[in-house]
């Protein structure tokens, strides 16, 4: 994996367990969460901090953004499912990167060098 500058253990995070599954056909996905969970709370996060919940996005995901106490919702993902999670989570603040592209403008006169 090649990875920019600026997200070189974030791409790494998001992309090699989908690798692994891949290659070994188990679930890794929420076994990475909870490992992370697990090193949060060895460094002495406040407990309640940080929670990991798995579960099917149906069932789970709906629970989480309807729920009165979930303050906001943070999405990357697709286009579909943004547009479920902005109807589930209406009226709390969200952050949601759909679709797949990052565009960039470069002007005429950066130095690209």
């Amino acid at each position: 994996m090649v990875t920019p500058f600026n997200f070189p253990i974030g791409l790494p995070q998001l992309y090699l367990p989908f690798c692994l599954v891949e290659a070994t056909q188990w679930f890794v996905v929420p076994w990475c969460s909870l490992q992370f969970a697990e090193i949060l709370e060895q460094a002495e996060l406040p407990a309640g901090a940080v929670n990991v919940v798995t579960g099917r996005g149906p069932v789970v995901g709906d629970a989480i953004m309807s729920h009165p106490r979930t303050d906001a919702i943070v999405f990357v993902g697709s286009n579909a499912t943004g547009q479920i999670i902005a109807e589930r989570a209406a009226g709390k603040p969200q952050i949601l990167e759909l679709g797949g592209n990052g565009p960039m403008i470069v002007l005429d006169d950066v130095d690209v060098e």
